[in-house]
């Protein structure tokens, strides 16, 4: 009668000492955890930069391809309604809330605003085509302007005045298909103003204390799709190309190797002004 009681304390015997082993086979000195959580560290460090450049480059191909996807909207309801439509942009200091008033110039936010004539109408004579916007647009409160698309805005982004000398080869080269592009048609360059500003809300003026944005840089499409952008000089004179150039930014400061041309994050949107096609340069 005792030989399986003893059986069975020979086991729980064994059993036992099987898990005291297997404790100490599996232990952890103090010194191997901190080893462990060291290495750790140290990798998830090295990984942060990493993640930053991939993040930062997503932000710029999507917040790029937003705005080529905006103007192509543009342009669409252009054709469809027989109508000109204009997208105004403007840059201001990421720094400032985008709820204040006003917006003020600076770098690491873009606003752009969509929006088209009621009447079909351009609103300024080409041979005085300031004169003629001040009557259509400010002293008729922008009612005769709709906006089509409310106002957008991307933060970490800047539009630059050039993204330097478009090189032959590359993603974002002339061989891809960029052009080559003057002043008065890159967005971001100091010469390109347009004599079409508009303010938001729709019809304020400078003198108004709720105007939030001051746009001056506008470019508009025809009822046939035509891109351009109206200054003192150019009349109905039709362009080759415009560019949107873009360079992310950390908040409203530019990354230090964006002042060499060759390196930082870029991109580029370019319209064909005769048949007002849109494509995106990315490295």
């Amino acid at each position: 009668m005792n030989k399986p009681e003893q059986r069975l304390e020979g086991i729980g015997f064994s059993f036992k000492r099987g898990c005291e082993l297997e404790r100490q086979a599996y232990g952890f000195t103090i010194l191997e955890l901190v080893t462990v959580i060291v290495i750790m560290l140290l990798l998830a460090a090295l990984a942060i930069p990493t993640f930053n450049s991939v993040q930062e480059a997503f932000h710029l191909t999507n917040s790029t391809s937003q705005i080529a996807s905006l103007l192509e909207q543009a342009r669409a309801y252009a054709m469809a309604n027989n109508t000109f439509v204009w997208v105004a942009f403007k840059e201001t200091d990421a720094a400032q809330s985008p709820t204040e008033t006003p917006q003020l110039d600076g770098i690491g936010r873009i606003a752009i605003l969509v929006v088209a004539s009621r009447d079909g109408t351009r609103g300024y004579d080409v041979l005085n085509p300031a004169k003629s916007w001040s009557a259509s647009y400010e002293k008729t409160n922008g009612s005769n302007l709709i906006i089509i698309n409310k106002l957008t805005r991307f933060d970490n982004l800047h539009m630059a005045a050039s993204l330097g000398i478009t090189p032959e080869k590359g993603p974002m080269g002339l061989e891809a298909g960029r052009e080559d592009v003057g002043r008065f048609y890159r967005l971001g360059h100091p010469a390109c103003r347009s004599l079409t500003p508009i303010n938001y809300p729709l019809g304020s003026n400078d003198r108004n204390s709720d105007t939030q944005y001051q746009f001056s840089k506008v470019l508009y499409f025809d009822p046939r799709g035509i891109a351009r952008i109206q200054y003192a000089s150019n009349g109905d004179e039709i362009k080759e190309w415009m560019e949107i150039g873009l360079e992310a930014t950390h908040e409203n400061l530019l990354p230090k190797e964006t002042l060499d041309p060759s390196r930082g994050r870029k991109s580029a949107v370019q319209i064909d002004c005769m048949t007002g096609s849109i494509r995106i340069y990315t490295p």
